[in-house]
């Protein structure tokens, strides 16, 4: 028999424990793996869960599957009935009221472009894209700064992307 020293003894001794302490973390790993939910959490805890959109109209649409861009829009008396269409899915409806309110000449400033911006919206929302990236650059052109500005550069976005992809299929090819 060969006979072992005891620095070996003690060096099997260290890698036993260490085993021992590897199989206990594994185990330890194992449990919380197992406890943990089975998918993350809809929501950070405290914060409401965001509203599904109602239609696909809706989930297309820059403003309106949210929240007015303008918190201001809601001190604008002469827009009020018109966000309310937008904001029931009435859309023809509201982008003949923003087009009345914008030929009428009783708007002027933010107001007035608001009403562009809508009724783009509005349009944009019943895929009448072309007459809504009019309307956008018209916005854009007048009202360069205002916080809905961002909104109508990513339609006009969505809006060149869709008119490549279109193209592309009547052609044939892949997009």
């Amino acid at each position: 028999m060969r006979e072992t020293s005891s620095g070996e003894s003690e060096s099997s001794h260290g890698r036993a424990r260490a085993a021992k302490v590897a199989g206990a973390l594994a185990v330890v790993l194992a449990l919380l793996w197992f406890a943990r939910p089975a998918s993350p959490p809809a929501t950070i805890p405290g914060e409401a869960p965001a509203p599904a959109a109602a239609s696909p109209t809706e989930k297309l649409s820059p403003v309106f599957s949210r929240a007015p861009v303008e918190p201001a829009a809601r001190s604008w008396p002469r827009l009020k009935p018109g966000i309310s269409l937008l904001e029931h899915g009435n859309h023809e409806e509201a982008a003949r009221f923003f087009e009345r309110e914008t030929a009428s000449g009783n708007l002027s400033g933010d107001e007035a472009g608001m009403a562009i911006y809508y009724q783009a919206d509005a349009l944009f929302a019943l895929d009448r894209l072309a007459d809504a990236a009019s309307l956008y650059r018209k916005f854009l052109e007048a009202h360069p700064s205002m916080p809905a500005a961002d909104n109508a550069r990513s339609a006009l976005e969505y809006i060149a992307r869709s008119a490549e992809y279109k193209k592309a299929l009547a052609g044939g090819s892949k997009p």
